[in-house]
């Protein structure tokens, strides 16, 4: 397993908005290898104390100021703070590291998508998604997002263009579901709803997936 790989997969973010979580004072880090600090990091994000995770994360970047994990564990960080703007920069730098950094791209878009103080979220994730054209996750937010604004014919448009890049991604059959639902098509919908179990078992999306099939189905 990758570092990445073993620091970044309990962060995936589902379709949503960030929560945000004040921590405490920032302790001293003492001097450690990167896997060490990184992994104390993660940690510490875990445990809703981002300001033990942004100092280790500043140890880390001290030994390699482009170690892409290291930044997008910041850009976490910071977003748990509260701290949008800097989250989207850190984000960003960690896209410039590695621009197939999956992750941080759709870190990037959850944070746009929930942060109006960054701008307009449509037209945020719109030049994104246009930055990273076969990334089904940003299409799906951007749906989304155009859902919430009364743009469901946009929204339909992305939220299928998701799916004609992955079948399978199950994010975006739980926003094509609504959208049906939102058109009066609940058939279709509870179809959409039906598929997700059998393609992922993220309670965060099958869970919500459950409750529109009872509710249709009742």
């Amino acid at each position: 397993m990758t570092r990445r790989s073993r620091f970044v997969a309990r962060f995936l973010t589902p379709v949503g908005v960030l929560l945000l979580t004040v921590g405490l004072a920032a302790p001293i880090v003492r001097a450690q290898d990167s896997d060490d600090l990184l992994d104390q990091a993660a940690t510490a994000l875990d445990q809703g104390d981002p300001d033990s995770a942004i100092a280790a994360m500043n140890s880390a970047l001290d030994d390699n100021p482009h170690d892409a994990v290291a930044l997008y564990l910041g850009g976490r960080a910071y977003a748990q703070e509260g701290d949008s703007a800097t989250a989207a920069q850190y984000f960003v730098s960690a896209l410039a590291e590695d621009p197939e950094y999956a992750e941080a791209r759709l870190s990037l878009a959850n944070l746009y998508a929930g942060s109006p103080d960054l701008g307009d979220p449509v037209a945020s994730l719109t030049e994104l998604a246009a930055t990273y054209p076969d990334d089904p996750a940003l299409w799906t937010v951007l749906g989304s997002s155009e859902a919430q604004t009364g743009d469901v014919a946009s929204a339909f448009d992305s939220t299928l263009t998701a799916l004609s890049l992955n079948p399978g991604y199950a994010p975006a059959h739980l926003v094509l579901g609504s959208l049906f639902e939102l058109s009066g098509q609940n058939d279709d919908a509870l179809q959409e709803y039906l598929l997700i179990p059998e393609l992922t078992s993220d309670d965060s999306i099958v869970g919500p997936a459950r409750d529109r099939i009872a509710a249709l189905s009742g």
